[in-house]
């Protein structure tokens, strides 16, 4: 897999005991600048990153995978000539989604056991619903409030064990509003995101509503030739 933001793999192998794989030299994963900022980012920076995460997730799912781990420790900014350049990384958990040839996904399956990092992963991940490429973007859009806000809302929770903490942080998930999940955030922001969902629910209904449309319109086409067939048979 080749292409802007994906590094360069040098070699790789095994020696019977430990298997090798050496790419290109990155620089700090987004985490760590995040907290050599004082785990502030500008909203400039952050508009910047969610830009070029898409198009690094979008490249990868172009590719017929999806990640499956989003975090701020997957994305490394480059090194010398490409310290600008932001790169995606550890592909350990990506899955195939769909075929290469004729693009077939993957079938939707239930009571997955949960695949990534707890705290960022979608709800249908905490669901156990088989991950597509809507979950890597939600797992996205997670990753951006944290860096805006500095906190997501079920970080902190006391749990004592992981089966306890993936369950305290999927129901505070669920409990959470998006007037709570985003608050704080540049009202601008939050306005244009409410925009751009609405619209897109408004496409999704008016492309349902034409579907329908067309279905209905063909069924009659068909009832319309059938009767045609049947006077003529019946004349004749």
């Amino acid at each position: 897999m080749k292409g802007e933001g994906i590094p360069i793999v040098y070699c790789y192998g095994n020696n019977k005991t430990h298997n090798i794989l050496v790419i290109e030299l990155l620089g700090k994963s987004l985490e760590e600048l995040f907290n050599m900022c004082s785990r502030k980012f500008s909203l400039k920076t952050v508009c910047y990153l969610g830009i070029e995460m898409l198009k690094r997730i979008q490249f990868v799912h172009e590719k017929n995978h999806i990640h499956r781990d989003i975090k701020p420790d997957n994305f490394m900014m480059g090194a010398d000539k490409n310290i600008d350049v932001l790169y995606i990384i550890d592909f350990g958990l990506a899955k195939k989604y769909r075929s290469g040839s004729k693009k077939h996904h993957i079938p939707m399956k239930t009571n997955k056991s949960i695949t990534g990092t707890a705290r960022y992963c979608s709800i249908n991940t905490h669901k156990g619903v088989e991950q597509s490429r809507r979950d890597d973007l939600e797992s996205i859009g997670y990753v951006l409030i944290y860096f805006l806000k500095g906190i997501l809302p079920w970080q902190g929770l006391k749990c004592r064990t992981d089966g306890d903490r993936y369950k305290k942080i999927f129901e505070k998930k669920m409990s959470t509003t998006e007037d709570e999940l985003c608050e704080g955030i540049p009202s601008k922001i939050y306005r244009k995101l409410n925009l751009y969902f609405f619209l897109f629910k408004f496409v999704v209904c008016i492309f349902v509503v034409i579907i329908h449309l067309i279905i209905y319109f063909i069924r009659c086409i068909v009832f319309l030739i059938f009767m045609i067939f049947k006077f003529h048979i019946v004349i004749f």
